[in-house]
C-alpha cells in the first residue's frame, strides 16, 4: 500500500506546475498587454500566449563542455541582419534515452555573463510551435552542467510583430525531437 502511494505522488508531482512557473506566465502576459514595450501590437484584443502543460520531461541536466572559441560569428535573424555572438560552451542532455546537444552563446559585449541564449528549432516549429524556432535563457551557475527547462522556452518577438528582429537558431541547434513544452505558436500568427 505504502509503495503504491507513494507511486502516486511521485507521479503527481512530476507532473504538477510549479506555481513559480505559473506565476511567470501570468506575469508575461500582463507584461505583453500592458507594457509599451511588448511586441504586441493590438494589445487590446490580446488573449494571453498559448503553452504546452508544464512538464518534468523536459526539465533536463546537461553538462557542459566549455569552449575555447573566443572568436565571435555573425548569427544571422529573420530579416537578413546579423549579430555577433560567442560560442560558449556545448550542453549536452539525456531526452527520450537519446543524447542531444545544444551550443550556448553569448551575445558579444553583454553585460551580465552568466547568462547564455540558447536559440533552437525542433520538430514542432511550423506546427505547434513558432516556424522561426525558439528560445531558452539560462543562468551559468557553474561550469560544468546546467539545468535546460525547456518549459521557459519562449518565441520571438518576430513571432509576434513583423517589425522586430531576431536571431535564426544555427544549424548545430536544430534537434531531431519534438519539444513539446513551453511557450506554443502566438495564437494571432496567421
Amino acid at each position: 500500500m505504502l509503495l503504491i502511494l507513494l507511486s502516486i505522488i511521485t507521479s503527481y508531482n512530476k507532473n504538477t506546475p510549479s506555481q513559480k512557473l505559473l506565476d511567470f506566465r501570468k506575469q508575461k502576459d500582463h507584461y505583453f498587454r500592458t507594457s509599451p514595450d511588448s511586441p504586441i501590437a493590438n494589445k487590446e484584443n490580446f488573449k494571453g500566449l498559448i503553452y504546452f502543460e508544464p512538464t518534468s520531461d523536459f526539465k533536463v541536466k546537461a553538462n557542459l563542455t566549455l569552449l575555447n572559441d573566443t572568436l565571435p560569428f555573425f548569427l544571422s535573424k529573420n530579416d537578413a541582419r546579423k549579430s555577433k555572438y560567442v560560442r560558449y560552451a556545448i550542453a549536452t542532455f539525456m531526452l527520450n534515452n537519446q543524447q542531444y546537444n545544444l551550443t550556448l552563446l553569448k551575445l558579444e559585449g553583454k553585460i551580465d555573463n552568466n547568462v547564455l541564449f540558447i536559440p533552437f528549432s525542433d520538430k514542432t516549429n511550423g506546427g505547434e510551435t513558432y516556424e522561426g524556432g525558439r528560445y531558452l535563457d539560462v543562468r551559468l551557475k557553474n561550469e560544468n552542467s546546467i539545468v535546460l527547462d525547456f518549459n521557459l522556452a519562449y518565441n520571438p518577438y518576430c513571432a509576434y510583430n513583423y517589425k522586430y528582429s531576431c536571431p535564426i537558431p544555427p544549424r548545430e541547434n536544430v534537434l531531431s525531437i519534438s519539444i513539446e513544452a513551453g511557450e506554443k505558436k502566438y495564437p494571432h500568427e496567421e
